[in-house]
């Protein structure tokens, strides 16, 4: 986070004063410190990261950033709480094919996808290892390709498929969930 930058102030006032309403209501509500803590982090957490893959999406254009943390914090209310690693695991990976920062990926955000990656399949998303697998497919062979990425792209399709069979189920996609659409929205 670089602080000269006026819109990464901003987020990071807003995400502190999210968490501390979030805390504060809670408190209010009767359910304890604990959880007013949790859900005052979740929220300023969710709307972080909605900023972020904003951010991420459109680099130094601010205002699709601040409304997608607009409606975040709207709709963050109602569907708590999102799929934090999935959210993670969509800004990291985003963050390799459109190369926001101008730098290809380091072997070390390689594998903090691909840690994330096992993450999600073990709580119990496995189609995160196919998302991977183009995510990385698509870093490795496009404009100025990084070819390590296809050897992570078919690492991705083997955790698939050693998941899948070791698991022993019917292979079945389930749609992203409305917590994880909303932040991407």
């Amino acid at each position: 986070m670089d602080f000269d930058n006026t819109s990464n102030i901003v987020i990071v006032l807003v995400s502190v004063i999210l968490l501390a309403g979030g805390f504060i209501y809670q408190i209010v509500s009767g359910k304890g410190w604990q959880n007013g803590i949790l859900w005052g982090l979740g929220i300023s957490v969710s709307v972080f990261l909605a900023w972020a893959l904003s951010r991420e999406t459109e680099p130094g254009i601010d205002l699709p950033a601040y409304i997608s943390a607009l409606v975040t914090t709207v709709l963050i209310l109602y569907f708590y709480p999102p799929n934090f690693p999935g959210l993670i695991w969509l800004m990291l990976t985003l963050r390799i094919v459109n190369r926001s920062t101008g730098q290809m990926a380091k072997w070390s955000d390689s594998l903090l996808i691909t840690f994330f990656t096992f993450l999600l399949i073990f709580i119990g998303y496995p189609q995160y290892a196919l998302f991977g697998a183009v995510a990385f497919l698509l870093d490795g062979v496009l404009l100025n390709p990084d070819k390590k990425q296809i050897g992570f792209a078919v690492t991705h399709i083997v955790i698939f498929l050693v998941t899948h069979f070791y698991n022993d189920t019917e292979l079945i996609f389930h749609a992203p969930s409305v917590r994880f659409l909303i932040p991407i929205v």
